[in-house]
């Protein structure tokens, strides 16, 4: 066990494009609380497949930053959580953080990567975990056939502080599978990895849908050429980057009521990480079509959070 392992487990999801991760999504997180009292995490804005030892790593110290968040947790039990509570939750993880790297901030989700007490704790845009979630209530028989994880499912809540607590809150589970945010997974070894992707492939099957197991193959095509789809926001990350995204696409026709659009051959290149995100969107519109959106109103709220905010400077 060691960061060699977690820069492995990066770049493996960082590479699964666009079925387990988009753009800059998603993070990563090592810890030995038997030998020191850090984690390290992937750095806010970075990409997972661009994580090695030289960049897209922070140290934070976890006996610091737990003692203020559960000072904060506990408050939560009498009152909803607040916009200054997200303030005072980016400054606990930026008072906490070893800056070795002034330019680098940890995660926003660093929070649930150090309430989770296994040494590895991995977190990405899983486009399976979405359609999990959806049929959560007609699959009860098929976690069953993997007693060894205790499974848990979260509504879709904000990303950062707010999910933070529920994971919290529920930290002896192995595999949290999110409403519109994909999966979170705790373990002592990285071979969860394997595990999961089993699972999402026999997922489809149990469901009937063996049809989307050939997306896992080597040479799928991901661009569902000819096929277009709505401006759908079914990630945070389309929401927080709905801009970019609709800077490299172009309209397509419009039906039922819904504008229809497809990338713009000219515009492909511009954006990379827009790019991998209309990958997901389209392929979850195509594949299942009545897939929810994040709420409205919970949009709002995510766009206007203090980490979000400084994502989208990045990209500026």
């Amino acid at each position: 066990m060691s960061i060699n392992e977690l820069i492995t487990a990066s770049n493996l999801i960082g590479n699964k494009i666009p079925l387990w991760n988009q753009g800059k999504g998603g993070n990563c997180s090592f810890k030995n609380n038997l030998i020191d009292n850090i984690i390290w995490i992937k750095a806010s804005g970075y990409r997972l497949d661009k994580v090695s030892l030289e960049s897209g790593l922070v140290s934070v110290d976890i006996d610091k930053a737990s003692k203020k968040l559960l000072e904060i947790f506990h408050q939560f039990s009498n009152r909803d959580i607040n916009y200054d509570d997200e303030k005072d939750y980016e400054n606990i993880l930026l008072n906490s953080a070893y800056h070795t790297n002034s330019n680098l901030k940890p995660s926003m989700e660093t929070g649930l990567h150090i309430v989770l007490k296994k040494d590895f704790v991995f977190h990405f845009h899983s486009t399976a975990a979405l359609i999990m979630y959806e049929f959560k209530d007609k699959t009860n028989e098929f976690y069953k056939k993997y007693p060894q994880y205790k499974v848990s499912f979260i509504k879709f809540i904000q990303p950062g502080l707010e999910l933070a607590y529920e994971v919290w809150k529920k930290n002896e589970s192995d595999i949290f599978i999110l409403q519109n945010h994909g999966v979170i997974l705790q373990s002592n070894n990285i071979n969860i990895l394997k595990s999961w992707e089993m699972m999402e492939k026999e997922f489809f099957q149990f469901i009937k849908r063996p049809d989307v197991n050939k997306l896992y193959t080597s040479n799928a095509n991901f661009s569902l050429k000819g096929s277009s789809a709505p401006l759908k926001f079914y990630f945070p990350d389309s929401l927080v980057f709905e801009n970019n995204l609709i800077s490299i696409l172009k309209f397509i026709k419009t039906k039922n009521g819904q504008n229809y659009y497809e990338i713009d051959p000219l515009k492909k290149e511009l954006d990379k990480n827009a790019f991998e995100l209309w990958e997901a969107t389209s392929l979850i519109y195509n594949y299942f079509p009545q897939t929810l959106e994040i709420p409205k109103e919970a949009g709002k709220r995510t766009i206007d959070l203090p980490f979000e905010k400084h994502r989208v400077s990045q990209t500026q």
